[in-house]
């Protein structure tokens, strides 16, 4: 942690929430102004657009709407000088009005939730989640926070509290890993496995290791699908793992939720990936849904399956 963060954790401890949000959304409108370009605009969405920011940990996470004349090589050389100057300037979403609706069926609610303009633009309904739902929005949650719950325990209390009272979960903290991991696993205490820290693994080769051990499989399948995909590949056993999982059904909507998960990811971020990692990741994605499809003639999986293609379509031409 740098003497800045460390300074800036300091004040943001004695500053009344309200203030925080003031200069973070100050900071917003700075990134606005160096961003200005007629064919896009920025909007905010998770902690400051929900208010629960923790001053000096927090980042400041965007989206950004596009027009077909964005152009791109102009956008990210400022980006790069944007975040030099703001540094606590986040992961940037990209979006289009002329496709974002149809992709709305890959997206989390609970994600949804956390990005209010999005909401409004599509004058957006919310009801309450599945249980499946739930469990994977609280999974990848913790999966994007698991070190800050190591570095900054004290500074994550409100960003839990927010991710728990979402999901209607009643949980026992101080922040940890350990506490946060035990309140996810009450939420569908029947599927009973442990949420992994698999994400701390530092190669492929650690995580292919852990796959071929095979002691926590359904584990790996239903909390990280997507790290789950590229061991199975490697190792042949994409469709003999699926037909073991749907022998247990209790963990497929779960496992089709991170999924999705993954889907919606690859949309807001189509533009930033190399095109062919992007499409080759997709096409095994459809594969999986493909092997649901041949065991149940399932309407909800077969529009699934459209939704990826024509994701992938975008992707092919550029938009």
């Amino acid at each position: 942690m740098s003497m800045l963060q460390k300074t800036a954790i300091a004040v943001g401890s004695i500053l009344p929430q309200f203030v925080s949000v003031i200069i973070y959304y100050l900071l917003f409108k700075i990134i606005q102004f160096l961003f200005r370009n007629k064919n896009f605009t920025l909007s905010l969405r998770n902690s400051l657009a929900t208010k629960t920011i923790n001053f000096g940990t927090s980042d400041i996470d965007l989206n950004l709407w596009v027009r077909p004349s964005t152009n791109w090589k102009n956008f990210k050389a400022t980006e790069k000088r944007v975040k030099k100057l703001i540094p606590i300037m986040g992961e940037i979403n990209v979006l289009d009005i002329s496709s974002v609706a149809k992709m709305l069926k890959f997206i989390n609610p609970y994600l949804l939730q956390k990005d209010p303009v999005l909401i409004n633009k599509l004058n957006l309904k919310m009801g309450v989640g599945t249980s499946s739902e739930k469990l994977c929005y609280l999974c990848r949650a913790y999966s994007a926070n698991r070190q800050q719950l190591d570095k900054y325990a004290k500074e994550s209390i409100r960003k839990w509290d927010y991710y728990f009272s979402q999901v209607g979960v009643n949980w026992q903290g101080p922040p940890s890993r350990e506490s946060v991991k035990l309140s996810i696993s009450k939420l569908m205490p029947e599927l009973g496995f442990e949420i992994l820290d698999l994400a701390d693994f530092s190669s492929d080769i650690e995580i292919n290791r852990f796959y071929s051990a095979g002691k926590y499989r359904v584990e790996l399948m239903v909390i990280y699908p997507q790290i789950w995909l590229g061991a199975a590949t490697l190792y042949h056993q994409v469709e003999t793992d699926i037909k073991y999982l749907i022998g247990s059904a209790k963990y497929i909507d779960l496992f089709i939720e991170g999924l999705k998960w993954e889907i919606w990811g690859i949309y807001t971020q189509r533009f930033f990936i190399e095109k062919e990692g992007l499409l080759s990741h997709l096409q095994k994605i459809k594969n999986v849904f493909e092997i649901f499809s041949r065991t149940s003639h399932n309407n909800y999986i077969s529009d699934l399956i459209d939704g990826t293609d024509g994701l992938a379509r975008m992707i092919e031409d550029g938009r």
